[in-house]
């Protein structure tokens, strides 16, 4: 078996970001700004100082749930393009950040991950806690054993 070093870590984060540093930050700022469009396009009122928040309207609260549903494409996309980045960054693209097919297996396995480690929070802080650092790779297996449950990269 092989010993885990967080220096050699580093080291291939680093060599891999240096052969292709453009496409990488350039994939994350559109993933950083694509769930705040439609905040930027139906912006919410605010109320003046001291007077209640007025409740949102119809156009607002759709505005939410398309960013809601947004962010979860863009959590998918990202996983996606870290993995391919991962395994070839020579051969990754920003199309790579498009990866619609395991959406609902995403989304439940996002929810129930917040969830479990909502309640675990709930319960004395440790154990939510215990459940984050369990359950953190929980959204890359999903994008990695996408399709029939069996994972299309080695197992390593």
């Amino acid at each position: 078996m092989s010993e885990f070093s967080i220096g050699d870590c580093v080291r291939f984060g680093w060599e891999t970001f240096k052969k292709r540093p453009g496409i990488l930050i350039g994939a994350f700022l559109l993933c950083a700004i694509i769930p705040s469009i439609p905040s930027v396009l139906f912006p919410m009122p605010e109320a003046p100082a001291g007077a209640p928040q007025p409740p949102p309207s119809n156009v607002e609260m759709i505005a939410t749930l398309v960013s809601a549903v947004l962010g979860v494409f863009v959590a998918l996309g990202v996983t996606t393009f870290a993995l391919r980045a991962h395994d070839d960054i020579l051969t990754v693209t920003i199309s790579d950040l498009w990866n619609p097919q395991p959406f609902w297996r995403f989304f439940g396995a996002q929810l129930l991950t917040t969830i479990i480690i909502l309640i675990g929070l709930l319960l004395f802080i440790v154990p939510g806690i215990i459940a984050a650092a369990g359950l953190m790779f929980t959204l890359f297996m999903v994008v990695d054993r996408q399709g029939d449950g069996v994972s299309d990269r080695s197992m390593r």
